[in-house]
């Protein structure tokens, strides 16, 4: 993942401005996903690598002025206790505004229903709650 960043930076570099203009969104979809494997119990080596690869993350944001977007799962220590990043407390000071995307099942719906939550903005107050039917490419408020 970090060379692949790497190579990220590389060609941003010498990124030339086409007519579709130049890179500005960098997703990594999941986070955990990728770090989770290769903890392997090793929690002291898997901490010093989240922090790395944030810290290139964030550097690759300001440098190339690009939005970066990571996902993350979310776990609960019981089957009724809150929702919580899969990654930890660690990695929750990480990401300067963080969304919550929840599943909202529902009779007669044709498509999946998401309810999408700001939990932490340095702009906007947080607890703002916003209903999605996502379907066909299509994202929509109902």
């Amino acid at each position: 993942l970090l060379s692949a960043l790497q190579e990220l930076r590389d060609r941003l570099s010498q990124q030339v401005v086409s007519s579709m203009g130049p890179l500005k969104l960098v997703v990594l979809d999941s986070v955990s996903a990728v770090i989770y494997p290769l903890l392997g119990g090793r929690q002291s080596e898997g901490l010093a690598l989240m922090m790395q690869l944030s810290r290139e993350l964030k550097t690759l944001a300001r440098e190339f002025s690009l939005a970066v977007v990571v996902t993350n799962q979310v776990t609960r220590d019981s089957s009724t206790g809150p929702l919580k990043p899969a990654l930890g407390r660690s990695w929750s000071f990480v990401p300067s505004t963080r969304v919550l995307l929840e599943s909202r099942e529902g009779a007669g719906r044709e498509a999946p229903h998401r309810a999408a939550s700001l939990a932490k903005s340095p702009r906007q107050p947080t607890g703002i709650q916003v209903e999605l039917d996502i379907g066909n490419g299509d994202v929509l408020e109902p």
